[in-house]
């Protein structure tokens, strides 16, 4: 599914009792984060690009977004370019189990699409049941 934005994204608000984290170079507690999220949520056998997007060469620390509760993280999600110049892909979002239904998803989505946003990519590239899930797009948005 693609979400085609004619205009900015709805604001990306983090739920309360939340913290959003940054990648801000960390090279220690943020990846083993990211990989201890992807196994508690099924997706530890992501490819690399994936499961350690931190090694690739086209790494942008902007686009990957973790959300935490009391140091636990609560979900994470990366966006990618595409092969389109004026395309992302939402490649990764992964809420942990005990932090499902609380707004956790919908915030990652909208994170990345305000991401896609500042960069010029007016289309975003994501699973269609994903999208439904986080509520965060209406039926007409998507093409």
């Amino acid at each position: 599914m693609v979400l085609v934005m004619s205009t900015p994204p709805p604001d990306a608000i983090v739920p309360d009792f939340f913290e959003q984290w940054s990648w801000e170079g960390d090279t220690s507690v943020l990846p083993f984060k990211w990989r201890s999220g992807l196994e508690e949520c099924g997706l530890e056998n992501s490819a690399p690009e994936l499961s350690r997007p931190w090694e690739s060469a086209n790494f942008d620390p902007n686009s990957i977004f973790f959300l935490t509760q009391r140091s636990q993280t609560a979900g994470g999600a990366l966006l990618l370019p595409s092969l389109r110049e004026d395309q992302s892909l939402v490649a990764v979002l992964w809420v942990h189990p005990n932090h499902r239904r609380t707004g956790v998803g919908r915030c990652l989505l909208r994170l990345c699409l305000h991401r896609a946003w500042q960069l010029h990519r007016r289309r975003v590239s994501c699973d269609l049941s994903l999208a439904a899930a986080v509520g965060c797009c209406s039926q007409s948005a998507m093409t």
